[in-house]
């Protein structure tokens, strides 16, 4: 999923919506920043704030993962 994303083949928001439902916060410790990352797209929805600062962070999150 890390590198869909990467290709852009997959939204960041929707990597770490899917990372957060398989994994959680504390069942694979690779995953929990991009569990955070999707706590933090929830409150951004509820704020109404524009979301470009969170994907960038999943990307990176992203690459850190595939590397």
């Amino acid at each position: 999923m890390a590198a869909r994303t990467l290709s852009r083949a997959v939204a960041p928001r929707q990597l770490a919506a899917w990372a957060h439902r398989t994994f959680g916060h504390d069942t694979l410790e690779a995953a929990g920043r991009l569990a955070e990352l999707d706590d933090a797209y929830d409150i951004a929805d509820y704020d109404e704030r524009a979301t470009g600062d969170l994907d960038a962070e999943v990307m990176a999150e992203a690459r850190r993962l595939t590397t």
